[in-house]
C-alpha cells in the first residue's frame, strides 16, 4: 500500500519468501523513479538481487505498481509504529513488533520505525521462560514487586486516562530486595531487559524522542546511585510527565 510519511510518499509492502520469514520493503516514490542506490539497497535488504539487465525491468515494474496504487487506492495517512494507532480500514489498533493488531485478532503490517528501537522493542524469546521468571517474582507475595510488573502491562492504558504521562518510582533504602529483578521482568514484557533499559545520562531531548516514538509503551531506568544522578533524573521526570518533547 501507499503511505504518506514526513519524507514523502512511500510504497510499503511485505515480501514473502517460500522458505524465509516475510520481510518489509519500504521504497520511496523518489527512489523508485530515479532508481539509484537507495532503491537497489532497499531491494537488497529484503533479499532481492538484480542482474544489470534486470534493473530496468524492476524499475518499470515498481513505478507501474506505484502508479496503479495511486490511481486505485488513496494514500494512507502516516501512522505510528508503536502504541495506539489506526488500521488501514480506520479501526483502532495497537502497533508493536512490526504489526498493527486490531479487533477480532486481525493484524496488518505496521509502518517502519527506528532500527535501534525495533531491534530492542519487539517480540522475541519463549513466553514460558518469561512466565517462569514472572512466577518467581510474583510468587514472593510482595505487593511492591507485583506492582512493578503490573505497571508494565498497565502502561498502554494510561492513554485512556487523559493524562499526558505517568512516572512510577519504586524506592527502597536497602539493596538486594529484588527491585532490579522485578524491573527486568517488567521491561521484558516489551523489550530486551538489558539493551532496552534507558541510561541515566540520557538527555531530555534523547528520552523525549524515544518516548515520542514508543508513545504508549513504558521505558525503564534502574538504580540511582548518587545525589547528582537523582537531581538530574528529577529534572528529567518533570519534563517527561508534562508530555513535552523536543527533537
Amino acid at each position: 500500500y501507499m503511505e504518506t510519511t514526513p519524507a514523502g510518499p512511500v510504497l510499503n509492502c511485505e515480501i514473502v519468501h517460500s522458505k524465509n520469514p516475510p520481510k518489509r520493503l519500504v521504497l520511496s516514490v523518489g527512489a523508485a523513479t530515479s532508481w539509484r542506490d537507495a532503491a537497489l539497497g532497499a531491494l537488497g535488504a529484503v533479499g532481492i538481487a538484480l542482474l544489470p539487465h534486470q534493473i530496468p525491468l524492476a524499475r518499470n515494474f515498481f513505478v507501474s505498481y506505484i502508479q496503479h496504487l495511486q490511481k486505485r487506492v488513496a494514500d494512507v495517512a502516516a501512522r505510528d509504529g508503536y502504541g495506539w494507532t489506526k488500521l488501514r480500514n480506520g479501526d483502532v489498533g495497537f502497533a508493536f513488533g512490526g504489526r498493527v493488531y486490531g479487533p477480532n485478532g486481525t493484524s496488518e503490517l505496521a509502518p517502519p520505525v527506528d532500527r535501534v528501537l525495533s531491534a530492542r522493542f519487539r517480540t522475541e524469546g519463549d513466553v514460558n521462560a518469561w512466565k517462569q521468571a514472572a512466577d518467581l517474582v510474583m510468587g514472593m507475595g510482595r505487593i511492591d514487586l507485583q506492582a512493578i510488573v503490573a505497571a508494565s502491562f498497565a502502561a498502554p492504558l494510561v492513554y485512556f486516562s487523559g493524562q499526558s504521562g505517568v512516572m512510577f518510582s519504586a524506592y527502597s533504602p536497602e539493596s538486594g530486595v529484588q527491585k532490579s529483578t522485578a524491573m527486568k521482568v517488567a521491561a521484558s514484557v516489551w523489550c530486551d531487559p538489558v539493551g532496552g533499559m534507558s541510561r541515566l545520562d540520557d538527555t531530555v531531548n534523547h528520552v523525549g524522542k524515544k518516548l515520542g516514538q514508543l508513545r504508549h509503551l513504558p521505558i525503564f531506568w534502574d538504580e540511582l546511585h548518587h545525589k547528582a544522578e537523582a537531581e538530574q533524573f528529577a529534572k528529567l521526570g518533570f519534563a517527561l510527565t508534562l508530555g513535552t518533547e523536543k527533537g
